[in-house]
């Protein structure tokens, strides 16, 4: 991903990270998605990569309980 003269390359990429999961969420379909989050310096909101984290800890943490939840119901 190039980078833009304003924002170099992180919003671009990360732009482009969530258009490729839309397309992943169209063509595989969500239902067997336990959860999906995303942690990024970006500030901008995404559609397609799931809940923002603040942090990466608390994106561990999320992620981590989504698990459990997922193996023990």
């Amino acid at each position: 991903m190039p980078a833009t003269a304003t924002g170099g390359y992180l919003t671009a990429s990360a732009t482009r990270l969530d258009t490729h999961a839309g397309a992943h969420h169209r063509f595989l379909g969500v239902k067997g998605i336990a959860g999906h989050a995303h942690v990024t310096l970006a500030d901008q909101e995404f559609t397609h990569l799931g809940d923002r984290a603040d942090n990466f800890d608390e994106f561990v943490t999320t992620t981590l309980a989504t698990i459990d939840k997922a193996i023990t119901g």
